[in-house]
């Protein structure tokens, strides 16, 4: 069983569903970002790798392809990698600001 997790944002209209994340140091970071932020994550169980997988490719389909935002970017792999960038360098502002 393969398991993965998400940020739960509070229910705003535009707020999209977070994709599945599975690898370490991103999920150090969800959970780093829940506490900081107030927000909670989301734990869930997949059977196999191929079902998170078409967990997020189902997201990324439906939620953030058709936004122009994103259009540029071909593969959610790769918006997962800006977003997982965009993480660190919070997290790096943040303990910068209140160390």
């Amino acid at each position: 069983m393969a398991h993965a997790y998400r940020l739960v944002y509070p229910p705003y209209p535009s707020a999209l569903p977070q994709l599945w994340e599975w690898q370490q140091p991103s999920i150090e970071r969800l959970f780093w970002n829940a506490a900081t932020f107030g927000r909670q994550v989301e734990l869930r169980g997949f059977w196999t790798w191929e079902a998170l997988a078409g967990a997020n490719t189902r997201l990324w389909e439906h939620a953030y392809r058709p936004c122009a935002a994103y259009a540029l970017w071909p593969t959610w792999l790769a918006w997962l990698e800006e977003y997982r960038e965009l993480l660190v360098t919070t997290q790096e502002v943040y303990e910068a600001h209140h160390v």
